[in-house]
């Protein structure tokens, strides 16, 4: 397999997962010190990237070591910690095979090891291939290899291999053979519990203090894992990489939990609902339903927050009238304040402003009406287009003693941009300036600008942008999404060196500028017209990608057909088909759209045959666009065309033949063969067809 292939495969595996929310278990090791990125190694893979990859490439057969000289030949750069940590994530998913190829490719001498390495390597030997293994590889080290952190997990593996032969009982049965004088001294069993039987000695003796502590954290340690493996059952990562992969397959989640339960995992109701959650951020509300009705069913009894959570599943899936159903089936202890604002958020959600306000004034009579309540409440008339009953509920909040939070600023200020009140707008922004105000986020700035950018109040706008830098600049943990809607707001307001300087500050903030920073970029220059600058902004994210995303290329080339850069849009299109293949077919109905107004059907008909294969869907509401203009200039040859490019992707239905048959008409020309075509096709023959036919096709 060449190198192209190989990172194609690569790529297409991680967007499989990843760009659709498929699980990638990311683990961000304590225990790795992760050094910062340094100016004169600028290729340096960040750790995540580098773990994506070679999960992709794990995933579709290949070798770490294929993955890792692949991407040497990239000229990437790899720490010793990121290959470690890749290492000890892999081990937690399971995956210690990967692991051992991890660490064999990085025993040749390509990286210095540290005492972690050497470690990592002794778990994963002991783990995979057990404790014989474990002990070869440890004899092996040099002298100056064997730490007290090497001889710590030796130690470790003994005793917990200890306490596994003490829940099977299988000391006592080796010390009663070796009674009767019939044990092999060769076996494994007999190294293992004689070694053991040693340690136990050791310990009970007290000969070494170091020893003793060092065994005794060991055992305690050991039988922690035993307990918390059997009590927990998986990580859960790999628990949710199960369940993630027996959705992809149409497998029931039922199944995948009954197989676990039988393995003796214990399933952690904390970890199955957090799942739960996770899945339903990708709106796969089948399996959440699923999970959650099988907890139900292998359960005393759920928390209310639980069937809260499965009313919002619900009515996802089949609908308000179910989610009803759901909460009226609930008994009376179980109809608390999460229940009923999982009912009212599923109202507001509807937009069933009736059904919510009387369900709102139930909870309120029951005393459940707490901020989430109102928030929903306030959400809900701005989704329907009532920004002036908001400030009043905001007033009812003040009246009870609910504290505001920031999505509550949020929403007044936006309602009073709505009704360009903006002395409202004023008085919010003061409010949340005073001392005992705890409520404070970068949203709140966020919408006082907007508001004064609504209202075309320039001025107030820049200082209200001031505040919201000066906010973010102030904060510990800065927040990537925070500056992205700086951006926007500054590209809003026309400013264009502002958008330029929170840019660079972006950059200079965070190690690595992902590619929703730059998108947000493309897309705010596009709103500056500063085509120049979105080509120079791709060309900089072409250098230093990791995975690649054709939305950004996608963005440039619209935002050149709408200034008429035709040739420019080709040559990015054409770049963007190397490497994304299909997935740019976007751009192809876009030229194809722009060939079709300037009446240069040929290049249109090229763009729909490049775009259609495998996207039928998609280009399936653009064929009504080439039939009329067809039938406008009376082109029967060229409708001939489209037909043919048309059917090498689908079969010709009843629409398409009707805006042939029409563009016979309008041309006055006759096809003898036609009503056969039709037939011979399937298509059923309707009264307008038949009418048609009759002209251009008679007896």
């Amino acid at each position: 397999m060449t190198h192209q292939y190989l990172r194609q495969k690569m790529i297409a595996n991680i967007g499989s997962h990843q760009l659709s929310g498929g699980p990638l278990p990311l683990r961000r090791a304590s225990t790795v010190a992760w050094p910062r990125k340094s100016p004169e190694n600028t290729d340096r893979m960040e750790k995540d990237s580098l773990y994506k990859m070679l999960w992709a490439g794990g995933e579709i057969g290949m070798k770490m070591s294929d993955v890792l000289h692949l991407l040497r030949r990239e000229g990437k750069q790899f720490y010793n910690a990121d290959l470690v940590a890749c290492a000890k994530t892999f081990r937690e998913c399971g995956r210690f095979q990967h692991s051992v190829e991890l660490l064999e490719w990085m025993g040749k001498g390509t990286i210095d090891h540290s005492k972690g390495y050497n470690t990592v390597c002794l778990d994963i030997m002991y783990n995979l291939k057990g404790m014989a293994e474990a002990e070869k590889y440890f004899a092996s080290l040099p002298p100056a290899a064997k730490t007290l952190p090497a001889y710590g997990a030796l130690l470790n593996y003994y005793s917990s291999t200890f306490v596994k032969l003490q829940q099977k009982k299988a000391l006592q049965m080796h010390q009663r053979i070796d009674e009767e004088d019939s044990i092999d001294i060769c076996s494994c069993l007999n190294k293992v519990c004689c070694r053991s039987l040693e340690m136990l000695r050791l310990i009970s003796s007290g000969e070494s203090p170091i020893l003793r502590r060092l065994c005794t954290a060991a055992t305690a340690t050991a039988a922690l894992r035993v307990s918390t493996e059997k009590h927990w059952g998986l990580h859960k990562a790999m628990l949710y990489n199960k369940l993630w992969v027996a959705g992809s397959n149409d497998g029931k989640m039922s199944d995948v939990l009954n197989q676990l339960k039988r393995q003796g995992k214990g399933l952690s109701t904390t970890d199955l609902v957090s799942c739960v959650k996770d899945l339903r951020k990708h709106s796969r509300y089948h399996n959440c339903l699923e999970i959650l009705e099988w907890m139900e069913n292998h359960t005393n009894d759920s928390s209310d927050r639980e069937q809260a959570l499965r009313l919002s599943i619900v009515c996802k899936l089949k609908g308000i009238d179910e989610a009803e159903k759901y909460f009226a089936s609930l008994p009376d202890a179980a109809k608390t304040s999460p229940t009923y604002g999982a009912l009212l958020n599923c109202y507001c959600a509807e937009k069933l402003i009736d059904k919510a306000l009387t369900h709102f004034k139930e909870m309120d009579e029951l005393n459940f009406a707490n901020v989430v309540a109102f928030n929903n409440l306030m959400g809900l008339y701005m989704k329907v287009g009532q920004p002036e009953k908001v400030p009043p509920l905001v007033q009812e909040m003040k009246q009870k003693n609910i504290q505001l939070t920031g999505y509550s600023y949020s929403v007044l200020i936006q309602s009073y941009g709505c009704l360009n009140d903006l002395e409202g707008v004023e008085r919010v922004a003061n409010e949340v300036q005073l001392p005992n105000k705890t409520t404070r986020d970068w949203t709140i700035y966020s919408c006082i600008a907007a508001a004064y950018i609504r209202a075309g109040q320039s001025e107030k706008a820049k200082a209200a942008l001031k505040k919201l830098e000066q906010f973010l600049d102030g904060s510990y943990n800065p927040d990537r999404a925070a500056y992205n809607h700086l951006i926007n707001l500054c590209a809003n307001l026309g400013d264009s060196e502002y958008v330029a300087r929170v840019w660079d500050k972006l950059k200079s903030r965070f190690k690595s500028c992902n590619n929703l920073s730059y998108l947000n970029m493309l897309y705010s220059l596009s709103r500056l017209n500063d085509v120049e600058g979105m080509k120079k902004c791709l060309q900089e994210w072409e250098l230093s990608y990791q995975i690649y995303d054709v939305r950004l290329p996608i963005a440039v080339i619209d935002a050149c057909l709408k200034r008429g850069m035709i040739e420019e849009a080709e040559l990015l299109l054409k770049d963007a088909t190397r490497r994304a293949g299909e997935r740019t077919w976007k751009s192809h109905v876009s030229l194809m759209k722009y060939y079709l107004r300037k009446h240069q059907i040929d290049s249109a008909l090229r763009h729909m045959e490049l775009g259609i294969d495998n996207r039928w869907k998609q280009f399936r509401g653009k064929i009504n666009m080439f039939l009329d203009y067809f039938m406008k200039e009376k082109d029967v040859d060229g409708a001939e065309k489209f037909c043919h490019t048309l059917k090498k992707a689908q079969a010709l239905d009843s629409g398409v033949y009707l805006g042939l048959l029409q563009t016979y008409a309008v041309a006055e020309k006759i096809a003898p063969d036609m009503r056969w075509r039709i037939e011979e096709d399937g298509v059923a023959i309707g009264p307008e067809h038949e009418k048609l036919l009759q002209k251009i096709c008679p007896n």
